[in-house]
């Protein structure tokens, strides 16, 4: 349903892509077509270049060099996920931040229920895991989608089903208070961000999702690079305190 009312709030959507020449255009159309139909006046959309070694940039800069509202934030090397939100989260002046997967995986038409739902929590997560959630992705992916998530909540405490769905939404006060002490550039960052967000307080909601891929698991080395990055996080929180320290200095 299209709104009848501009929104007040400024908002903010990153787009981390690697290698995503094929989508990104259609994705950051479908982005911004959406913000326009649900009465986003005032926003702005982030495409960060993380490295990318195809001509993800250059189709961004030819399809929207004459929408200023849609930037461009680019570096020469790949660094990961999470480094690319942070760059994303760096630059954003939206009171309202979203990021969302680049390769059209997630609709984009999914975003303004995360930002309402930003009415009863400071964060809103995608899960795979709600009840409501329509998933169709490979097996592989699910039984590992499930134990990582059984791993996080047991190391971390996190009471989340689903800590890596590409879509999420966060007030910005709660992007103030985190941004700074986030150090996991790879795909553990979700979980990063999400026990820091659980120490500051914050209240972080899950909503049901829509996904389609045929993307394979990854790869071993990717895996492995995962669990290395959960168990820093876990060594930072539950043996260091290293986070709760950043809390209270």
């Amino acid at each position: 349903m299209v709104a009848t009312s501009s929104r007040a709030e400024k908002i903010s959507v990153i787009l981390p892509a690697f290698n995503e020449e094929k989508e990104i255009v259609a994705t950051v159309m479908n982005v911004e077509k959406t913000l326009i139909e649900n009465a986003f006046t005032d926003y702005e959309i982030l495409v960060v270049d993380d490295g990318c070694l195809d001509a993800t940039s250059l189709r961004v800069e030819n399809a929207f060099r004459n929408d200023p509202r849609v930037k461009l934030i680019r570096y020469d090397r790949n660094r990961g996920k999470g480094y690319a939100v942070k760059r994303g989260f760096e630059q954003a002046a939206g009171d309202i931040i979203t990021f969302i997967d680049a390769d059209g995986e997630l609709p984009a038409k999914q975003i303004p229920r995360y930002v309402n739902l930003l009415q009863r929590a400071d964060c809103v997560i995608a899960s795979r895991s709600h009840p409501q959630s329509v998933v169709d992705i490979p097996l592989g992916r699910r039984v590992f989608g499930k134990l990582f998530n059984a791993l996080v909540q047991m190391l971390t405490g996190l009471r989340c089903g689903d800590t890596q769905c590409g879509l999420k939404a966060l007030k910005k006060q709660v992007i103030q208070k985190v941004s700074p002490d986030l150090l996991v550039k790879g795909f553990a960052f979700d979980v990063e961000l999400l026990t820091l967000a659980n120490l500051y307080g914050f209240k972080i909601a899950e909503a049901p999702v829509k996904v389609h891929s045929r993307q394979a698991l990854f790869s071993l080395r990717a895996v492995f690079r995962i669990f290395m990055e959960l168990l820093g996080i876990t060594y930072r929180l539950r043996v260091k305190k290293w986070y709760q320290k950043q809390i209270f200095k």
